[in-house]
């Protein structure tokens, strides 16, 4: 088993063209293949390029990464091996947040980008190329930047399903396959770990906790697709709100009926938010203090504790059958057919991977998986309220 230093040197020193990392959830795939491009790019003058399926999921993902891989690179230690080689001594003067393009001394550049179509991927040669989260990305798109890219790929993904990876790159003589999961990774939670190692659906712990190829079955849902944007007209809202603290997420998701459909846009999705911490968000995010929020309703302390400050919060209210909060809610979502906006990036891996648990026949059950689901919960209370007998709504 991989400790993260060994999946550090282990990719740095692979000397095939193409370097593929199969990973489970929290495995620091990403966060690796970065480090190991930055010191390839302090090494050698270099340019490297870093996709995505769109720029959304580009700045949550990757980008974020490198912003915290920086920040934990104190530029005031002595033992720093990144600050000293960035474009001015400082990530201010090396990053060009408009173009994203980090630049280093000896010349060598970081951009992060991405392509919607093979023929606007055939512009600009590299030396090394990362297609970050490749499973949304085209074989077209790849192949077309493959091919203009001098010395090595990176390629990193959560194995939920085959694609072109198993079918056209591991097959190569030139394709090396690293599979990680979340035990290499030494900035999360022990309870994370557990919560990952407690995984009880045989198919999900293998993909999810132990990096291994396999196939979600039994999705909870399938009627769902991407828009642009939140309909501008849409009359009747509400926000959800599940609470995470500080070892989960705390997710707040718009939610909207508008010409029959439901959409969905992520608002807030991040770790560790006490209670000064959403409040501070809510500011952020300029949020109208007459808007409901839907929240958890088996965590009165929050909710009464951001009332107190002015929040319009109450609990979500419950269906009558033997698992309330979730069937209710659920079977509520499923009778339309649900948007989600492109910028809700941890929504969609949701929608991607919320599954039923399986009987003792192998079939799907009518209990999903407590797992990969804090903005499907928050998006759950909000439709009780949208769709439920009881219509309450926002106006924007």
């Amino acid at each position: 088993m991989f400790d993260h230093n060994i999946l550090l040197s282990t990719n740095y020193n692979c000397k095939k063209k193409i370097v593929v990392n199969q990973g489970g959830t929290n495995s620091m795939k990403t966060h690796t293949i970065l480090r190991v491009l930055m010191l390839k790019a302090i090494q050698e003058k270099c340019t490297i390029t870093v996709v995505s399926r769109d720029i959304p999921n580009l700045k949550k993902g990757a980008m974020r990464d490198m912003e915290n891989i920086i920040a934990q690179n104190d530029k005031h230690e002595n033992n720093s091996w990144l600050w000293p080689h960035l474009k001015g001594g400082t990530f201010e003067k090396a990053w060009n947040i408009s173009d994203r393009i980090l630049r280093f001394k000896n010349g060598s550049l970081m951009e992060f980008t991405s392509y919607e179509t093979p023929l606007a991927a055939q512009s600009g040669k590299r030396q090394y190329l990362f297609v970050n989260e490749c499973n949304g990305v085209e074989y077209e798109i790849y192949w077309q930047l493959f091919i203009r890219t001098d010395n090595q790929v990176y390629l990193d993904y959560n194995p939920s399903a085959k694609f072109w990876v198993h079918d056209k790159v591991l097959l190569r003589d030139d394709a090396e396959l690293i599979i990680s999961d979340h035990r290499v990774n030494k900035y999360i939670s022990k309870e994370m770990h557990d919560e990952i190692e407690a995984i009880d659906d045989p198919e999900m712990f293998n993909i999810y906790a132990r990096g291994k190829t396999g196939k979600v079955k039994g999705l909870v849902f399938s009627r769902w697709g991407m828009c642009q944007t939140f309909p501008e007209n849409c009359k009747r809202w509400v926000y959800g709100m599940d609470f995470g603290y500080s070892n989960s997420f705390t997710a707040l998701i718009k939610i909207g009926l508008f010409e029959g459909d439901l959409y969905l846009q992520e608002v807030i999705y991040e770790r560790g938010l006490q209670n000064e911490d959403i409040l501070r968000k809510l500011g952020e995010i300029n949020y109208n203090f007459s808007d409901l929020i839907v929240c958890d309703s088996n965590e009165p302390k929050t909710k009464d504790w951001l009332a107190y400050r002015g929040v319009n919060i109450w609990p979500t209210r419950k269906g009558s059958d033997a698992n309330p909060n979730v069937n209710y809610g659920i079977s509520l979502m499923k009778s339309h057919k649900i948007w989600i906006t492109e910028d809700s990036t941890n929504l969609k891996k949701e929608f991607e991977r919320y599954a039923y648990k399986k009987g003792l026949d192998g079939e799907p059950i009518n209990e999903p998986i407590k797992l990969f689901d804090h903005g499907i919960d928050a998006s759950r209370y909000g439709s009780v309220e949208i769709l439920g007998d009881q219509l309450v709504f926002g106006y924007g």
